[in-house]
């Protein structure tokens, strides 16, 4: 029993034991299962394509990429073989496919692809690809094989291409640049320069390369240079720099670079600076720098003497000028008198100062209208024994042109002996353009207040005007090349900043020069009262910029409150700007010299029942309560003998009326005025239009078919136009007045007319109604430009019915009216 009883348990362990065995195995099967499902996924999810195959070159495992690639699903790749799946080609070898994985199964040895092979997809399509094919071998399951992994580098492939061919263009461009362009390592030296590096600094590639760049800069540039090159090299930043730079010839010249730093795949610092000669640039910038000093001095209305100072100032900085003088015409003694020199000796003064007519070549200048550039003086026959005095010399006489008259010369000397160049002539032309200018506008204002002076008010507002119109007609002629011009200029390309603010500075300038004309002439000319529909805001606000300049220097500051809402009326624009100049500048009479700072409030608003309110309101000495009353009467003025007539408010409150309207004045002594101009809205009427019926049946071709006429005395006026409309292919002819234009007339065909109406001899109004008469179908292409839209002026153009344009006018408005006026079809549709 005993024997018995011990097998049982011995059974039992052995039982027990199996089973425990069972488990363990149950549990490593399953733990394989699931790495064998984890590596499933993971083979599956590869990013390349995989694709195992046995020794017979059948496939046995594909993965999702595989069969994306190939176009093959696993189900349909499986057993075949790979050669059919994977169908490889490549360039170099024809149109047969190739089979890397059979050559690695009878080798056993890995193989890689060559760079050109192509896969052709189930659906035909090509990709081109890389792989690697591995033998695979298992001993315990004596498995042979063959592994593939590739990728799709059609991609990558067009990109290598694109970069190969982005490398020849641009070491093409590089190597055929007239920028001179060069690589440099973290210290300046450089590595590689293009061959433009000859033309721009007369040095070879091999004298350059190994040099550092500073060695060549000026040594005043080099710590700027270094500077900014260290900023460059430690932030990687793209730098600009200017700096003047030696010329092998032994000459500086001023370059233009700028610097883009990189970092090499060895993770050294480069350079690639792109370099250009702006040595014309410079010497462009610093004339118009100069032009632009002495118009900024021009036109902020400074005395003559103010303005020669700027003027020889700026002439003394030129390089090659030791001396300059500005000598006018005394007309009276028939004399040329110094106005200004620089440097002239003191005996040369006394001696020279005031030169009779007509000797010398002071007066060979006035005479002649001619620019003067003498090598050496002293053999000049013309000059006087003062100027000999000065020994050998080189001389420039600049003649100062008012319109067509020489009003004086400006004399530049240098000791170089040698004539100044064609830019330095260019320069100080211009210079003396811009005196002329400013001798014009001192005289336009000597000669209105005198005006004022000595006229009674009947008829001083008549004279200031016919002396206005004159001058007006003098300053605009210039006026219109300067602004046209500097239009022109801005519209080429290739400015730079400095450029294009300096000839914006020139533009703006001259328009404000005939801004202020165009007020003047506004302000002062007769006319016939004309209501047309203005913008009462606009009015007020043109009123305050007529005294603007006047107000700032009275230190009156000036604030305004328009109701934009405010409707446009029917009303006589100039007599209410005359009504508002009159009540500003009584404002500021009281405000100058009462207070340190004065304040003048300008506000509109619209009131029940269609009312336009405009107020002026000053915080001057006020009005005084037994004279309020007395303020609208004729010649009652509280003003010093002199200094008023009495008429401005007599006159304003006139006007006021005649609009329908009512003026009053409301004071308190010590602390202001306030004048309130209550006007009534009118609506708009029809007003007479021009008939341009007689123009549309006029048949016109295309623009660049047509011949011009211009009819102007002006040469520089003559010269912007003919260079704006032979840009369209225009055929211009110019005749300088009336009698020439009709002999032009008489022996061509023109499809226009472009007349000025002041000229010498047979103005433009006789020219006209010459032509009418002769020919009137040609009177009718005629455009009128005018620098004086006087009454006078206007009448007679609204009564042809023509077109015209005002000087200085803007290029493109001349150009567009011009076009309009040759295709009228095309406009009006």
């Amino acid at each position: 029993m005993k024997d018995e009883s011990k097998t049982k348990k011995q059974l039992i362990s052995e039982i027990e034991e199996l089973r425990l065995g069972i488990s363990r195995h149950e549990a490593r099967e399953s733990e394989l299962t699931r790495r064998v499902e984890e590596l499933s996924v993971c083979f599956r999810s590869i990013g390349d394509g995989v694709i195992i195959a046995g020794a017979d070159g059948s496939i046995i495992l594909i993965n999702r990429m595989a069969e994306e690639l190939t176009g093959w699903t696993s189900q349909e790749a499986l057993g075949k073989p790979i050669s059919e799946v994977l169908r490889l080609y490549n360039n170099s070898k024809g149109e047969d496919p190739i089979e890397p994985a059979n050559m690695v199964i009878e080798t056993g040895e890995k193989l890689g692809l060559q760079r050109d092979t192509f896969l052709v997809t189930r659906d035909g399509s090509i990709l081109y690809v890389s792989a690697s094919f591995a033998p695979v071998q298992y001993e315990r399951m004596d498995f042979r094989g063959v592994v593939v992994v590739f990728r799709d580098i059609s991609r990558l492939r067009e990109t290598e291409e694109g970069l190969i061919e982005n490398e020849k263009k641009y070491r093409t461009i590089v190597e055929n640049s007239y920028d001179l362009i060069y690589e440099v390592d973290s210290v300046g030296r450089i590595l590689y320069v293009n061959p433009a590096c000859h033309d721009l600094t007369g040095y070879a590639q091999s004298e350059l390369v190994g040099k550092k760049a500073f060695d060549f800069m000026h040594p005043d540039d080099v710590p700027t240079a270094m500077s900014i090159f260290m900023r460059a090299v430690m932030n990687l930043s793209t730098e600009k720099a200017t700096f003047r730079a030696l010329h092998k010839s032994g000459k500086y010249q001023w370059l233009e670079c700028i610097g883009n730093p990189y970092l090499t795949a060895s993770g050294e610092i480069r350079g690639v600076i792109i370099t250009r000669d702006i040595s014309e640039r410079k010497r462009a910038e610093e004339e118009l720098l100069a032009l632009n000093t002495l118009m900024k001095a021009v036109h902020r209305f400074l005395d003559l003497g103010e303005v020669y100072d700027v003027a020889l100032d700026i002439i003394m900085n030129m390089e090659n000028v030791d001396m300059a003088m500005i000598y006018l015409v005394d007309k009276e003694k028939k004399e040329a008198v110094i106005q200004a020199n620089r440097n002239f000796p003191e005996f040369y003064v006394q001696r020279a100062g005031r030169i009779p007519y007509p000797r010398g070549l002071t007066w060979k200048v006035i005479n002649s209208g001619a620019i003067v550039n003498i090598e050496d003086a002293q053999k000049d026959e013309d000059i006087g024994q003062a100027g000999r005095d000065l020994g050998h010399h080189s001389l420039l006489g600049i003649p100062v042109f008012l319109g067509r008259e020489v009003i004086g010369v400006i004399w530049f000397l240098s000791y170089k002996e040698r004539k100044f160049s064609e830019n330095e002539v260019r320069l100080l032309s211009s210079m003396g353009d811009q005196i002329a200018i400013a001798i014009a506008k001192a005289k336009m204002l000597e000669e209105i207040e005198s005006a004022h002076e000595k006229l009674v008010q009947s008829e001083k507002l008549a004279s200031l005007g016919q002396m206005i119109s004159s001058i007006a007609h003098e300053i605009n002629n210039p006026l219109t090349p300067i602004v046209g011009y500097s239009q022109r200029l801005l519209t080429k390309p290739g400015l730079d900043d400095n450029e294009k603010k300096s000839l914006e500075i020139i533009n703006t300038s001259a328009q404000r020069v005939a801004k202020i004309i165009e007020k003047l002439l506004s302000f002062s000319r007769k006319y016939r009262p004309q209501r047309a529909y203005e913008d009462i805001n606009a009015l007020v606000k043109q009123s305050l910029e007529f005294r603007e300049y006047q107000l700032k220097l009275d230190n009156i500051e000036v604030v305004t409150d328009f109701d934009e809402g405010a409707p446009k009326s029917m009303v006589d624009s100039n007599q209410l700007q005359q009504v508002f100049t009159n009540i500003i500048l009584n404002a500021e009479q009281a405000m100058s010299g009462y207070r340190d700072r004065g304040r003048l409030r300008v506000s509109t608003r619209v009131k029940n029942g269609g009312i336009i309110e405009i107020k002026f309101e000053d915080n001057g000495p006020g009005i005084q309560k037994d004279l309020i009353g007395k303020i609208f009467d004729p010649f009652f003025t509280t003003k010093e003998p002199g200094k008023g007539t009495g008429l401005g408010l007599a006159v304003a409150y006139g006007i006021v009326h005649e609009h329908g309207g009512e003026v009053r004045a409301e004071s308190r002594e010590g602390e202001g005025t306030t004048f309130v101009v209550e006007l009534p809205v009118s609506q708009q009427t029809a007003q007479p239009g021009r008939d341009k019926e007689k123009r549309k049946k006029v048949s016109r071709g295309k623009m660049n078919e047509k011949r011009i006429l211009i009819v102007e005395d002006e040469e520089l006026v003559v010269d912007l136009i003919k260079g704006v409309l032979e840009q369209d292919n225009i055929t211009v002819d110019n005749a300088r007045d009336g009698e020439e234009a009709l002999v032009k007339t008489d022996s061509g065909n023109y499809d226009l007319i472009v007349c000025d109406i002041k000229m010498p001899g047979m103005s433009g109004i006789a020219f006209y109604d010459k032509i009418k008469e002769l020919k009137p179908r040609l009177a009718e292409k005629v455009i009128f430009i005018t620098g004086d839209p006087s009454s006078e002026t206007m009448d007679f153009i609204n009564m042809t019915g023509n077109e015209y344009i005002t000087k200085p006018f803007k290029v493109e408005k001349f150009r567009s009216c011009v076009y309009e006026f040759l295709n009228p079809d095309l406009t009006n549709s």
